[in-house]
């Protein structure tokens, strides 16, 4: 393995799905292992509060790698290292990458570079998704860890459900300013930039978010002008659209690094939507939400000071509804197909290989 190759690979793989932009995760080669470590300044805001989201991301970039090295040739074997994996806590060697010559070809097992770009955090309208073509798609993925539910139809109840858990930010100024804290803007051209070039929105409506990062003081005028309702506004509007959800739940017992695989088979059913022209958008903080007993002690609504009693009584009805009266959501998404072009200048950009791939061991 050489390292032109390497950087080649990590050309593709740098796309993987990660929250916010953050890119917490960064690459060291020593000619035969690929080491990925864990920078957790890069990931801290107030929605990550546990490792849940972190290892989510982790499952992404994994699915990510094996996909991009075999575009380049080389079949991927695994060494997740997660025993004291915390996400407040940089750790080093994650997982561990070796490798070995692909021997079949990549058709049918693999997506190619192409797909993998194409995967965005989507913001537009979507019109509702044909359940039979849908489900011959699914059929063919196999769970190990994981199970895979597509929802259509759903109540406008439930709809307003998943709006109101994603406008609850605007409940409370500890997560406002968070996030705030952790956006980035970039001049020109940048490898990457928030937010408008990772959450699909244009540069007129994230005026709002560069006064109040600037003026702290606006957040609290914006909240009392009724930003809240705005966001369920438009949130309940994208997901009646369509109606139509898309439900991960694990299998019980799985230990961080079984998250993790099941994470890859997540995103595995996530690339072949995309592929087949279908758009989705994460509904995290319904996710969230939904999960409150399978974490009473410390959970998003301790975390961040939400006022969610509203919520947290309809989350039964919510969970009945989706077929999932008592297992724990791993992720929540509006699924559809979008009716205009995707905007180029809300496409994800990522930091290049030059700065993700640091010193060889």
């Amino acid at each position: 393995m050489q390292l032109a190759t390497v950087k080649l690979a990590l050309e593709i793989a740098r796309y993987y799905p990660s929250g916010d932009n953050s890119q917490c995760f960064r690459f060291r080669f020593n000619q035969s292992r690929l080491h990925v470590d864990y920078h957790a300044e890069h990931a801290r805001h107030a929605l990550v509060y546990d490792s849940s989201m972190v290892l989510i991301t982790l499952g992404g970039l994994a699915e990510y790698l094996r996909n991009a090295f075999a575009q380049v040739g080389w079949c991927v074997h695994f060494q997740f290292n997660l025993a004291c994996f915390h996400h407040d806590r940089d750790s080093r060697s994650v997982v561990v990458l070796s490798f070995s010559p692909l021997q079949t070809a990549i058709e049918g097992h693999f997506f190619d570079a192409a797909t993998l770009k194409q995967r965005v955090t989507d913001r537009r309208v979507f019109l509702p998704v044909h359940s039979e073509a849908l489900s011959d798609l699914l059929d063919e993925q196999q769970f190990e860890y994981i199970d895979c539910q597509v929802r259509p139809r759903l109540s406008d109840t439930t709809l307003r459900f998943f709006a109101r858990c994603e406008s609850q930010v605007w409940h409370t100024q500890h997560v406002v300013r968070s996030i705030l804290q952790h956006i980035q803007f970039a001049e020109g051209k940048p490898e990457t930039g928030l937010p408008w070039r990772n959450l699909g929105v244009s540069k007129t409506e994230i005026m709002p978010i560069r006064l109040a990062k600037r003026l702290p003081w606006v957040a609290r005028v914006l909240e009392m002008l009724g930003m809240s309702w705005v966001m369920f506004r438009s949130q309940f509007l994208l997901w009646q659209s369509s109606a139509c959800g898309l439900v991960f739940s694990y299998r019980s017992g799985l230990s961080e690094e079984q998250r993790v695989r099941g994470a890859m088979e997540m995103m595995r059913v996530i690339l072949t939507l995309t592929r087949a022209g279908y758009a989705l958008q994460p509904s995290t903080l319904s996710t969230e939400v939904l999960n409150i007993d399978f974490k009473p002690d410390r959970n998003l609504t301790t975390e961040a000071g939400f006022d969610a009693d509203a919520l947290l009584h309809q989350c039964g009805d919510v969970r009945a509804e989706l077929g999932m009266p008592q297992r724990e959501i791993a992720w929540l998404f509006r699924l559809g197909r979008p009716v205009t072009p995707f905007p180029e200048q809300s496409r994800t950009h990522r930091l290049p290989v030059s700065v993700l791939l640091e010193s060889s061991l």
